[in-house]
């Protein structure tokens, strides 16, 4: 077996350093590109004890209400779909408890402007709302080519 000098022992460190390095910088390119171009979750997006119990699609995007029951909160995402997905343009999402009998609107709360994903989340709290009397509603919008795709969601129940 050739014994090495400092040189050639420094120099084959060096080259296991340099494909330690090319394995792992690939690895996390692999993992960047792959969490970057996978879909958003809602649920995610919302966090921690929010699941989707209603949505609504206009081809191009799709609006979600999400319910949190312990916290006594709705979510609300207007999620980008197909090729809208991912480019920038002007979107909405809107949040809102309305009263059945008078139509007005309590903890309106909405998240504008221009995304590549979704707007949102926005968050409506129905805490001391009794749902025989109120209900959720939500309203997305996405402007695409001087076309308005709109998307409601109305008579959602606690």
């Amino acid at each position: 077996m050739k014994k090495l000098n400092a040189s050639g022992f420094a120099h084959q460190v060096l080259i296991l350093a340099l494909v330690v390095v090319a394995v792992i910088g690939g690895i996390g390119s692999y993992i960047y590109l792959r969490k970057s171009s996978a879909a958003v979750s809602p649920a995610a997006v919302c966090g921690s004890g929010y699941s989707i119990v209603k949505s609504s699609s206009t081809g191009r995007s799709i609006l979600y209400v999400l319910k949190n029951a312990g916290a006594k909160k709705f979510c609300v995402i207007n999620l980008a779909t197909g090729t809208a997905y991912g480019t920038s343009k002007p979107m909405l999402a809107v949040g809102f408890l309305q009263n059945k009998t008078t139509g007005i609107q309590k903890n309106y709360a909405q998240n504008n402007g221009t995304f590549k994903y979704y707007a949102g989340p926005v968050y409506v709290s129905y805490n001391g709302y009794s749902s025989s009397k109120w209900f959720m509603g939500a309203k997305g919008d996405m402007y695409i080519s001087n076309f308005n795709y709109r998307s409601s969601i109305n008579y959602v129940s606690w």
